[in-house]
């Protein structure tokens, strides 16, 4: 199992670049503070990042595009809507000069506030009206677009179903978010619904009330089920990690986290029917097994 990790700095390319490689971190997603830099960069420049990337032999999986509310694709104002196509086409048209393949996609802005403010059947008509235009520039382009879950305004695994059928399109699929499941209808649930639609995942974890963004396995979610349903959908690329690694430890700490997790190489306890995991009492960080023995991040 792989994992990409959300993360910036490509305006700094050469000493993000020595970083991954250092951190031994193979894969990466941009986050969307990047895409005023993709956007704002000639095509040349984004060549030489993807040139010296591929030199190294890393990869930048993906990009989240701009979302909130001045870059809303379901928006019932035309004119903010149609500013918000326009930034995501020209950011579409430029992924290919990175050798970035996915865009990950807010369907409206994914808030109580809109639901006050904005019949649902407006939004879902104002936010088909986008898709049919970037569908057609993403199949132009060879971008795959992940349209993400959310735990409201068109983000249940329903209504992305809906759209994924009204398309039909190779290029258009659902970006899958456990922490936004695990708040609303379930992880396992949403993977059912969507399962061959899914072109990527956001992998993070919660208490199942707030939307947390923990890095795995801090929060609440069944990471064994998870994995079993990953497997069984027949998804074979890396996880997205969206989380912030556990107390600031850095990416570097998380990525070995995550992948010991994942494999396996952490420390647990069983007391009869009861069983868990092993965290250092001083740094509250999970214990993973290295060469030397058990490693938490104070006992290094």
């Amino acid at each position: 199992m792989q994992f990409s990790y959300f993360y910036g700095g490509i305006n700094s390319h050469s000493r993000l670049i020595d970083d991954l490689v250092a951190w031994s971190v193979e894969f990466i997603t941009l986050n969307h503070r990047q895409c005023d830099f993709i956007l704002q960069s000639k095509l040349q420049q984004l060549e030489i990042i993807n040139r010296d990337f591929k030199k190294a032999e890393l990869a930048m999986r993906a990009l989240h595009a701009p979302f909130g509310f001045e870059n809303n694709l379901s928006d019932e104002n035309e004119e903010r809507r149609l500013k918000t196509l326009y930034v995501h086409k020209e950011i579409i048209r430029r992924l290919p000069s990175l050798g970035i393949g996915i865009l990950h996609i807010h369907p409206a802005l994914g808030s109580s506030f809109e639901d006050r403010n904005a019949p649902r059947e407006i939004i879902f008509a104002q936010l088909l009206k986008s898709l049919e235009e970037l569908v057609s520039v993403a199949e132009d382009c060879g971008v795959r677009l992940g349209l993400e879950n959310t735990p409201a305004s068109l983000g249940s695994p329903e209504e992305l179903l809906s759209i994924m059928e009204v398309f039909n399109s190779r290029s258009l699929g659902v970006c899958y978010d456990t922490g936004h499941a695990h708040i609303s209808s379930g992880v396992i649930h949403g993977i059912n619904i969507l399962g061959k639609h899914i072109v990527d995942f956001h992998v993070h974890d919660n208490n199942g009330i707030q939307d947390n963004h923990l890095q795995p396995p801090y929060g609440t979610i069944d990471w064994q089920s998870f994995v079993k349903k990953v497997t069984e959908i027949g998804f074979t690329g890396p996880l997205t990690i969206e989380s912030l690694s556990w107390s600031n430890a850095g990416l570097e700490r998380m990525a070995r986290e995550v992948e010991s997790f994942f494999s396996g190489r952490i420390v647990r306890w069983e007391d009869g029917d009861k069983k868990g995991i092993v965290s250092c009492s001083d740094c509250r960080h999970i214990f993973i097994m290295t060469s030397t023995g058990p490693s938490c991040y104070c006992k290094k």
